[in-house]
């Protein structure tokens, strides 16, 4: 098996000690809640999935996760009412992903991790996280890159965020996600806790709402999934993380208030 390796485009930061923030929501997907073990363990808002199509357990992070099968032509959406269980103007979302599929093995795909939307506004994506096969430099094939696409009324502001970061991994590799976003300075994404893409924007608190939080699947539900198990997602109510750290399993619990 590889040894995963970020390619950083932001220059090594020294680690700081996390902000306290509050959980609005979280999922372990350790099949101790409803629906199949599918519902969130916590929320601000509902913790109840509202659509689950095609989504099971199966061995993540820690104990189990949600598993995206890949390549299906069946519909896979899991997703979740975004009210009250995530902020417009500033948070921070984290979880582990483990894909199913060797990154050498790409060819031009993309899979999508996390989609928070409006789904009036087709063209509104308050947050489109993903994989792509396509890294920085411009080559398929060889690395992945993790990108995220932000709108703010329809308007597109990044794509994708800073450069994205390049990242090399083998099938059943755990690599943490992150990504941070304020409405007066901007939006960072971390990668296994190294400060990989910043774009910084600024946008009112207000501009936007958001509806659904669908997690290993793109709005239609049809297509390219997440392709491996997404486990522990956790959103915060503030921006956690502004310098590089090392993410640990159950680390996000000791966070919150």
């Amino acid at each position: 098996m590889k040894i995963p390796c970020v390619m950083l485009v932001a220059a090594l930061l020294s680690a700081a000690a996390p902000v306290e923030a509050e959980v609005l929501f979280q999922a372990k997907w350790d099949g101790k809640t409803g629906n199949n073990g599918l519902d969130a363990d916590k929320a601000a808002g509902s913790a109840t999935v509202l659509v689950a199509n095609g989504v099971s357990l199966a061995a993540g992070a820690a104990g189990t996760g949600a598993f995206f099968p890949s390549n299906t032509s069946a519909k896979v959406s899991l997703q979740f009412d975004a009210t009250g269980n995530i902020r417009n103007d500033r948070g921070t979302i984290e979880f582990w992903y483990k894909p199913a599929y060797d990154a050498t093995a790409l060819a031009d795909a993309n899979f999508r991790l996390l989609n928070v939307r409006n789904t009036d506004k087709s063209a509104e994506r308050f947050i489109d996280l993903y994989s792509s096969d396509v890294n920085p430099s411009g080559r398929g094939g060889e690395s992945i890159a993790l990108y995220s696409q932000t709108f703010f009324a329809g308007k597109q502001l990044s794509h994708p965020i800073g450069t994205g970061t390049g990242q090399s991994f083998s099938a059943g590799d755990l690599i943490h996600v992150t990504l941070t976003w304020d409405n007066a300075k901007g939006i960072q994404l971390f990668v296994n806790g190294a400060a990989s893409a910043f774009h910084p924007v600024t946008w009112a608190a207000n501009s936007h709402t958001q509806d659904v939080i669908f997690v290993g699947s793109f709005i239609s539900g049809v297509g390219l999934t997440a392709a491996g198990v997404i486990d522990e997602l956790t959103i915060h109510d503030n921006v956690v993380y502004t310098e590089d750290f090392t993410p640990a399993l159950k680390e996000h619990e000791n966070k919150g208030k």
